[in-house]
């Protein structure tokens, strides 16, 4: 634990206990997150997610204080040391031992910090909410810690040890209203998790048993919140 705590990207959130039974709670969870174990994956995640235009200007933009000639400037750069990524239209930047890694470092770090800060707000605000769900993965085999924010993003990270996560992805959903958004996450958590063992901080804020017409009929359904204790709440809110 203290190795993972020594990572030069590790970070110390608390994430608030929800209670849909009560309607405040001062309970929280201290947990600690790795962004990205691998620099390669930050780098790849960084260059893939904030050089779509689209997903920046609605979504990262919010949170960085760069504008969209930052992004623009960051492509024209990676253009000219030919990234393969550009280059060659991959879905997903090739950056571990890609042939242009050290030569685009000049470049692409300053991405990479504003990417970070991103996350770091994302964690953050949807620790408060709050929206995240724990649960064990059929498909990874560990423990996987799922986060969903206001601002249209997902996080997930997978357990190293305790209460310690490694991030393994973070990127925006775009085209589809919130509530949609919400009923995708869910299913996606619901098909991946062993025998449905889902630990899920506050039903309420994951749309949990409300259909579309319940939703209309509210106009903040996914805001209660509350808590006692973590492990004890949500073992009660096991689903399947």
């Amino acid at each position: 634990m203290e190795k993972a705590k020594k990572h030069k990207r590790y970070k110390e959130f608390s994430l608030k206990v929800g209670d849909d039974k009560k309607t405040e709670s001062h309970s929280t969870i201290d947990i600690g997150i790795i962004f990205f174990v691998n620099d390669y994956k930050l780098r790849s995640h960084a260059v893939k997610h904030l050089t779509n235009s689209i997903d920046f200007e609605n979504i990262w933009k919010n949170v960085l204080s760069k504008d969209i000639r930052f992004i623009s400037n960051i492509i024209s750069a990676l253009k000219a040391i030919d990234c393969p990524f550009f280059e060659l239209n991959y879905e997903t930047p090739p950056c571990h031992k890609c042939h242009s890694y050290k030569d685009c470092t000049r470049y692409v770090s300053s991405l990479e910090t504003e990417y970070l800060e991103g996350i770091n707000q994302f964690i953050i605000q949807t620790g408060i909410l709050p929206r995240y769900a724990v649960y064990n993965s059929n498909n990874r085999k560990m423990e996987i810690l799922s986060v969903l924010s206001d601002s249209r993003v997902v996080l997930k990270a997978c357990q190293i040890e305790g209460n310690i996560f490694n991030l393994m992805t973070c990127y925006a959903k775009n085209g589809l209203s919130f509530f949609h958004i919400l009923r995708k996450e869910v299913s996606k958590i619901e098909s991946e998790a062993d025998n449905k063992n889902i630990l899920w901080c506050n039903s309420s804020n994951w749309a949990i048993g409300l259909n579309i017409e319940d939703k209309k009929k509210s106009k903040n359904p996914y805001r209660r919140a509350g808590g006692d204790n973590w492990k004890q709440y949500l073992e009660g809110c096991k689903i399947g």
